[in-house]
C-alpha cells in the first residue's frame, strides 16, 4: 500500500510528452528509439511508428542527415551536452524548419552511455524575422549607396547646367547694356536677371550642402570644362557607376560588381562623360537586370589602355558576368533574357532598356570615331568588349581642376 510520502516516478516517455518542445532520443547507432508527441508534430509525421528504428539518413537528405549524425556522435565521444542550430525538413509540407537544439548523453542504470537525448526549440519564425531584418538593413544601405553614387555621377550635369544658365544670364545682361531700350525696362530686366543670379547661387549652395552631406569631401565635384569633352581621370567617372550597379542589385543575391584598371588607363584624358557614362551604366545594367536565383555570377569591368598614335590613348572596356539581360545584334533586339517570374522588372523595363541599349551602341560608334574594327566584339554573349580612342591631357595644358 502506498502512503502520502511515496514518490511517484513517471517513465521518461510520459514525461517527454508533457514537454511542449520536441524531445527525442537515439541509440548509439543513431537510430530513433523515442519520439515525443511534440516531436511528431514538429517533424510532420502522423505517428512515432514512422520514425522509430530509423536513422537520420532514412528521414532527411544526405547532407542534412550527415550534420545530425555528426552532432550525436560528438556528444557520445565527448560525454558532454552540445548546443547548436539545426535544420530539418517537415515531411508533410517539405519545408525546412530551423531549431535551437540541445543534445546530451543518454545513460542506462549502470551509467553506461547507450545513446543521446535531445530537445529542440523551433526558431523558424525567429530566423525568418532576423533574415528579413538583415535584408531590410542591406536594402536600406543599398538605397543610401545609390543616392550617394547617383549624386556623385550626376554632379557634372548639375554644375554644368547652373554654369550654362549663369552664362546665358550674363549674355542677356551684356546685350541689354548695348541696346537702346527705355531706362525703366533696362532697370526692370536688370532686377529680374539679378533675381535669377541670386536663385542660381542658392541652388549651387544647396547642391554643395547635399553633396557634402551624402558624399565625402574627396569626391567633391567642380565645374567641368565648357567644351564637348572634359579633362578628367577615368576612375572618377567609373567608380560611382560601379556603386550604382551594386546598389541596384537586391540584397537577396550574392552578386558583386567590381572593376580594375591598369596603370596606363589611369592617366588624365579628355572624356565626353555624358556619352561614356550612359554606355557604362547601360552595359552594367545589362547584367544586373538579368540576375536571378539560378544565375548569380559576379560582374566585372576590366579597363586597359594602349598607346597607338601620338596623343591618342586606346582604352578597352571588357565586361564579364552572367548571360546578358538583352542582346543587340545587327541593330535587332534579341529578347533572350532570364524568365524569372519573381524578377518583375524584366517585363516592365524591357522596351525602355532596349532603347538605352541601342543608344549605348550608337554612342560607342560615335566615340569610336568611325573606327569600326574597334566595335566588333560588342554584344557577343556573356562577355563583350569595346575600345575607344581618347586624347591624352598634356600636363602643360591650363584647365580647371577635375575629379580624381
Amino acid at each position: 500500500m502506498s502512503t502520502d510520502t511515496d514518490i511517484i516516478t513517471p517513465d521518461f516517455e510520459t514525461f517527454a510528452d508533457l514537454v511542449p518542445e520536441p524531445v527525442y532520443w537515439l541509440d548509439s547507432k543513431q537510430r530513433v528509439i523515442g519520439f515525443s508527441s511534440s516531436a511528431i508534430k514538429a517533424a510532420g509525421v502522423k505517428s512515432k511508428d514512422e520514425v522509430l528504428g530509423k536513422t537520420p539518413f532514412d528521414l532527411y537528405p544526405k547532407e542534412m542527415a550527415e550534420t545530425i549524425v555528426h552532432h550525436h556522435k560528438k556528444v557520445i565521444e565527448s560525454r558532454e551536452k552540445l548546443n547548436f542550430e539545426e535544420s530539418i525538413i517537415d515531411r508533410t509540407t517539405g519545408k525546412v524548419k530551423a531549431f535551437n537544439a540541445t543534445i546530451a548523453p543518454l545513460y542506462d542504470e549502470n551509467k553506461k552511455i547507450i545513446g543521446t537525448c535531445g530537445i529542440s526549440i523551433d526558431i523558424t519564425e525567429r530566423k525568418r524575422l532576423e533574415e528579413e531584418t538583415i535584408h531590410q538593413k542591406d536594402q536600406l544601405e543599398k538605397k543610401l549607396a545609390f543616392q550617394r553614387h547617383y549624386l556623385r555621377s550626376y554632379g557634372y550635369e548639375w554644375i554644368d547646367a547652373l554654369k550654362n544658365i549663369s552664362q546665358a544670364v550674363d549674355n542677356i545682361g551684356a546685350q541689354l547694356m548695348g541696346s537702346t531700350v527705355p531706362e525703366s525696362l533696362e532697370i526692370a530686366v536688370g532686377n529680374e536677371l539679378y533675381s535669377i543670379n541670386e536663385s542660381l547661387s542658392e541652388m549651387y549652395t544647396m547642391y554643395q550642402r547635399i553633396n557634402s552631406a551624402i558624399i565625402s569631401e574627396n569626391d567633391a565635384l567642380t565645374a567641368p570644362d565648357s567644351n564637348r569633352t572634359t579633362p578628367l581621370f577615368l576612375k572618377g567617372l567609373i567608380t560611382p557607376e560601379i556603386g550604382i550597379a551594386n546598389a541596384l542589385i537586391s540584397a537577396r543575391y550574392d552578386v558583386k560588381v567590381s572593376f580594375e584598371m591598369d596603370s596606363q588607363s589611369q592617366q588624365k584624358i579628355y572624356v565626353d562623360y555624358k556619352k561614356l557614362r550612359h554606355i557604362i551604366r547601360t552595359l552594367l545594367a545589362n547584367y544586373t537586370k538579368g540576375i536571378s536565383r539560378d544565375a548569380q555570377k559576379d560582374i566585372n569591368l576590366n579597363i586597359t589602355a594602349k598607346d597607338r598614335a601620338h596623343d591618342k590613348l586606346y582604352i578597352t572596356f571588357e565586361f564579364k558576368g552572367t548571360m546578358p539581360f538583352l542582346e543587340l545584334e545587327d541593330d535587332n533586339l534579341s529578347a533572350d533574357y532570364f524568365t524569372d517570374l519573381k524578377n518583375t522588372n524584366v517585363a516592365i523595363d524591357k522596351h525602355e532598356f532596349a532603347y538605352d541599349l541601342a543608344l549605348a551602341k550608337h554612342y560607342i560608334k560615335l566615340l569610336c570615331e568611325n573606327e569600326v574594327e574597334l566595335n566588333q566584339h560588342l554584344f557577343e554573349g556573356a562577355e563583350f568588349s569595346f575600345t575607344l580612342p581618347f586624347v591624352v591631357v598634356d600636363d602643360d595644358d591650363e584647365m580647371d581642376e577635375t575629379v580624381e
